[in-house]
This record gives structure tokens, C-alpha cells and sequence, in this order.
């Protein structure tokens, strides 16, 4: 098992498909344009240039853009979508993509297959089931030019799994779902798709070769997958979740963990290593927090702070001036006498290194110094109880620092706007 990142332009049914288009003689829409600012009606753009306007702009959000290309067949040939493709790829998104309502007759494979190259090399969208429109309404259109090829790239670009269904599985015709087919669907998805994959071809080989392609699909892994038992070289058979963890353990958050995963990272990688830091510490306390009925911390000052913004700006403020207001203000509403930072930023003593990460230090250095941590006032600051010899100053610098008597034994900042704010202990003056 190896960390290979997976490229889709790699896949067999993508080659077979750049080579069928190569083949037949077929080519892409021509990227060149004049251009010409967006949102303009069309009835203010001079008849010579609507054409160039519409070969950019044209998407499924103009109705009135829609109707005039519609009501001008004449005007607008294949060439013209080959383009509009090419220049502006969300003409293939929602509901009234390009695919929705051309005329019929000028869809054919070529169109169909600039589509899908398009979409391969331009998948920028933050979920898998954004980008596929087109080829739900050229499957209502014209099933028979979606060929096993684009079955296959679809899976691996659009199909998920939401609310207990997956829709693109749904369309696909049953002689197209071979293992290069489910291979697809599983490669990169976060979304739980192996649920739906024939028991047979759950192999432990085709669990290795998904890994092996994006170690991250295992996301999308049932429970029985991730116990299944795979070879994984210098360390013998182990379960694919016991492989992950050895092979990434920063990725050892996308599992879901109980009192064995955990123990057995832990028999892996200690409190100070990069794996637990990035990879598992959010994770674990996640799951410790629901473990143990915890509730998660309230963020309403910044739900606060971005209503006050708003009401800002609606009341002639400009943007920059309501949020500087509304990030001050809860900066300055905070009780610094009954809260203290949750987060630390700085070493852990190599002493504590193994024992303690940097926020279970930083809890230990409050218990040291006598004050009491009373719970979670926020996602930033716990709510505790000063000792009578405690107090918090702000320096000319704007930092924050916990003096016991005259010493500082802590220092820490409160920087930032309200929606990227920074909350941290950057300094600890006293060891445990």
C-alpha cells in the first residue's frame, strides 16, 4: 500500500476517451473571446456582438439569454456550444444547462464528449454532486451517447451518496457497473458509496488498489471493509483501518474510531508527533466529547457579531467599518478577568511531550497556578476562577498577560476580524 495521490487524467477510461475523440477527428471548443463584462441585458447588447457575448456568458441562470438563443436556432450551430463549453464551464451546471434545452438535433458524441473532458479537467466544485447536471439531462435526452467511458469518469467525478441515495449509481446501466466501475465510484469520495457495491467484488485486492489510487477514499468505506484484512509491506496482515493508520497516520482522522482504534494509534504515534497534532488530535476529542455527553462549545458571539455587521451595513456603514465595529465589540465583551484561552501555540516541555498535547499542558499550567476551569464559554476561552494573587493586563502591544502577583506567567493574544479570529496562548512563564 503506498500514498499516491490519484489523477484523473490517468485513469484507463479517461485515456480510451481522449483516444476516441483523438480518433474520430473530433476537437475542442475554441478559447479565445473578446470580453465583455457579465450581467448585461440582452437587449442592451448591440446585435453584432450578441453572438461573442453569449459564446462567455451564456449559463442557466440567464433565463432571458436562454430564451433568445432558443428563439434564434439559426444563429447559434454546435460550434458555437463546442465553445460556449470551452470559455465557460458553468454553462454545463444547473437545471437549465446548455444540455436541458438546445435543439436536440445538434447534440451528438462529439458535443457530448467535450462536455465530459471539460468537466474532468475543470473539477474545481466542492462536492462531487455539483458538476453533473449536463449528463443527467443528456441521459434524458440522449442515453445512447453516454458510453461506458463516461459511465465510468462519471462515477469518478459526480456520484455520491446523500440522505440514502446515490443517483448517479441509479442511472447507470447494470452492464456498465464492473469493478472498473465501482473502483471509480469509490476513488476520492467522501460520502459513504460502498454501501451499495456487490459484496463479491469487495475483494481485499480491490480495497488496496482504492487506497493505493487515494488513501483518502476510505471514507467512503463500510464497517466490514475497514476490518477486512490486507497485506501491507514490513508489517505483515492488518486491518485496513490498522493500514491507513501505519501507512498515513495525518489521515487517521477520516476513521471512525472506538476504544481499539484509538489505543492502537497511540501504540503508534505519541502526543508530539505531527500524526496526532494534524491528523488525529480534533478527531479523538470529538469523539471523546460525544463519548461523554459533552455538548460542543456555543459560538454565538460571532453569530452575534455577524447580525451586528449586517445591520451595520444596512445602516449605511460601509463593510469594512461594520466588521471592524462588530470585531471589536466582541473582542472588548469579553470578561478577560473570568476567561482564559483554550488553545496554546507554543512547546510542550519534553518531559510533558508524551504524556500531555499542547492544550492538555496548557489545562495543567491552569491547574498549577490554582485557577479553575470551569467549562467552555466558547470555541476560544474557558470560563474559569482567578485565584486572589491573578490578574490579567493588557500590554501596549495589545497582548494579554496573566500576572500572579507581579510575575507574568502566561501571555496570550485575541487578534483578528470576528470571522477569522485568532485566540491564543503564546507564552507560559512557569512549568508544572
Amino acid at each position: 500500500m503506498a500514498f499516491i495521490a490519484s489523477v484523473i487524467t490517468e485513469m484507463p477510461a479517461y485515456k480510451r476517451l481522449a483516444r476516441q475523440f483523438q480518433e474520430r477527428g473530433y476537437t475542442q471548443g475554441n478559447t479565445e473571446y473578446k470580453y465583455y463584462k457579465s450581467d448585461i441585458s440582452i437587449a442592451n447588447i448591440p446585435k453584432s456582438e450578441r453572438f461573442e457575448y453569449l459564446r462567455q456568458h451564456l449559463t442557466g441562470c440567464h433565463d432571458d439569454y436562454i430564451a433568445y438563443v432558443v428563439s434564434h436556432p439559426k444563429q447559434f450551430n454546435k460550434q458555437f456550444f463546442k465553445d460556449l463549453i470551452a470559455i465557460n464551464y458553468y454553462s454545463l451546471f444547473f437545471e437549465k444547462n446548455i444540455f436541458e434545452w438546445m435543439d436536440e438535433a445538434i447534440i451528438d458524441e462529439e458535443l457530448v464528449m467535450c462536455a465530459m473532458l471539460r468537466a474532468v479537467n475543470m473539477r474545481y466544485c466542492e462536492r462531487r454532486d455539483e458538476c453533473d447536471d449536463w449528463f443527467y439531462s443528456v441521459k434524458r435526452r440522449k442515453p445512447e451517447l453516454l458510453t461506458q467511458e463516461m459511465y465510468i469518469l462519471g462515477a469518478r467525478c459526480f456520484a455520491s451518496k446523500r440522505n440514502g441515495a446515490n443517483r448517479f449509481l441509479e442511472i447507470t446501466p447494470d452492464e456498465y457497473r464492473t469493478e472498473e466501475y465501482y473502483h471509480a465510484l469509490c476513488t476520492s469520495n467522501d460520502t459513504p458509496v460502498m454501501e451499495d457495491i456487490p459484496e463479491e467484488i469487495l475483494t481485499s485486492d480491490f480495497l488496496v488498489d482504492v487506497l493505493n489510487d487515494d488513501i483518502e477514499s476510505v471514507q467512503c468505506f463500510t464497517e466490514a471493509a475497514l476490518e477486512t484484512e490486507v497485506p501491507v509491506q514490513d508489517r505483515g496482515i492488518l486491518k485496513v483501518w490498522q493500514a491507513v493508520m501505519v501507512v498515513a497516520g495525518n489521515r487517521a482522522h477520516l476513521i471512525p474510531l472506538n476504544e481499539e482504534r484509538i489505543e492502537y494509534f497511540f501504540s503508534l504515534y505519541s502526543k508530539d508527533s505531527c500524526e496526532y497534532e494534524y491528523g488525529f488530535k480534533r478527531h479523538y476529542k470529538e469523539y471523546l466529547r460525544k463519548k461523554n455527553s459533552v455538548p460542543a462549545p456555543d459560538n454565538g458571539d460571532t453569530m452575534f457579531a455577524g447580525m451586528a455587521t449586517l445591520l451595520g451595513i444596512m445602516g449605511g456603514m460601509s463593510s469594512d467599518e461594520a466588521i471592524d465595529r462588530s470585531s471589536k465589540a466582541i473582542h472588548d465583551s469579553t470578561d478577560r478577568k473570568t476567561c482564559l484561552p483554550v488553545f496554546y501555540g507554543g512547546p510542550v516541555p519534553a518531559e510533558y511531550s508524551k504524556k500531555y498535547d499542547k492544550e492538555e499542558y496548557l489545562f495543567e499550567i491552569y491547574k498549577k497556578l490554582g485557577i479553575k476551569v470551569l467549562g467552555e464559554a466558547n470555541y476560544y476561552f474557558f470560563n474559569v476562577r482567578l485565584p486572589k494573587d491573578i490578574t490579567i493586563v493588557k500590554d501596549e502591544y495589545g497582548k494579554y498577560l496573566v500576572k500572579r502577583d507581579d510575575e507574568t506567567v502566561i501571555v496570550y493574544y485575541d487578534r483578528g476580524s470576528f470571522y477569522d479570529r485568532d485566540v491564543m496562548v503564546c507564552d507560559i512563564r512557569v512549568s508544572l
